[in-house]
């Protein structure tokens, strides 16, 4: 089995169809929450080397007078819509001025950024003038960047800290923003594998959870040597009705997706790639709470799909029960 330090914060699983090496693929999600002790230190890692991509040329630093009564939403909603205003004037003025600007905050609770940038020299006089008509305060530091790595620390110093308390206060205002020439156009947020893939299934349950599950069904788990966090399941024929039983019986709504979507493809690797329609269709026969998977019909038909609407009519069942992304044959956005 593969180790378990990876994708501990898993809210969920992805279960890909590989169209080009005929395998399911495993997707560990992501929660991407600032205060998540994984996502927190992935994200800001991203930001940091979003940072150095850009060749900062600067770093500027616009602090403000603290407004006694505002709290820290407030206060930061302030600050941005300030520097949403002074940027237009820079703008205006300086149209080649490129930037990415961190959101901090002081000990006191009051926000204040630091601004790497690229391109134009703005006087800091000119810079000043326009804080202080815009939140009465004049005190702007402008300094020449010796050492990149030097400027991103000072920058980011506290942008985890600020990330989680920002995303606490007011989720929905960003701890960082750049202008859209700041990375340079070779920039790649990540090496995505290339190829023909496609959503098969998801189950809402942690990744160490699906491992167990795996081991339980004597499923192979093999990390992708080209896709850090993808990992390849494999299985010789179909799985033994004995060992997803228990699952069937007894385990929760994520558990009894996860194992049902492994149960169908391994009976038929070969039609899961060719027919999605037809793999739904199977899935939702196979899901009815009074029929066992291991009895399904090896061809559905229309018979079969009437007879089962007609007990899901009558038990009042809903269709939530079937997982997400079963047999769409839409492509997958991981």
């Amino acid at each position: 089995m593969p180790e378990q330090a990876p994708n501990l914060c898993s809210t969920g699983v992805v279960l890909v169809l590989d169209h080009d090496t005929a395998e399911l693929v495993a997707i560990p999600t992501h929660c991407h929450r600032w205060d998540c002790e994984l996502c927190g230190r992935v994200r800001l890692s991203k930001a940091r080397a979003q940072a150095a991509a850009g060749k900062p040329e600067r770093i500027i630093t616009l602090t403000t007078r603290p407004r006694p009564g505002l709290s820290i939403p407030c206060a930061v909603r302030w600050m941005r819509g300030r520097w949403t205003a002074l940027l237009r004037r820079l703008r205006r003025n300086y149209p080649r001025l490129e930037y990415m600007a961190f959101l901090e905050l002081h000990k006191s609770g009051w926000p204040h950024l630091h601004i790497l940038t690229r391109g134009c020299y703005v006087p800091q006089r000119q810079l000043s003038a326009w804080w202080l008509k815009l939140t009465g305060s004049f005190k702007v530091h402008i300094q020449a960047v010796d050492h990149t790595w030097k400027a991103i620390n000072e920058a980011t110093k506290y942008c985890l800290k600020t990330a989680r308390q920002v995303n606490d206060a007011c989720p929905e205002l960003p701890v960082y923003t750049m202008s859209k020439g700041w990375l340079p156009p070779e920039w790649k947020e990540g090496d995505r594998p290339a190829g023909d893939r496609t959503c098969y299934a998801y189950a809402p349950m942690p990744w160490p959870e699906a491992l167990e599950l795996c081991e339980a069904l004597d499923v192979h788990v093999e990390p992708r040597a080209n896709s850090p966090g993808h990992f390849t399941l494999q299985h010789d024929g179909p799985l033994r009705a004995g060992s997803t039983s228990l699952s069937y019986d007894h385990g929760s709504y994520a558990e009894k997706c996860f194992v049902a979507a492994l149960d169908l493809y391994f009976a038929d690797p070969a039609k899961a790639h060719r027919d999605p329609v037809e793999l739904r269709d199977r899935h939702e026969y196979a899901s009815a709470l009074d029929l066992h998977f291991q009895e399904k019909p090896s061809s559905y038909t229309t018979h079969d799909k009437a007879q089962l609407d007609l007990d899901r009519a009558g038990a009042g069942q809903g269709s939530q029960q079937i997982p997400m992304f079963i047999g769409s044959g839409a492509p997958c956005p991981f």
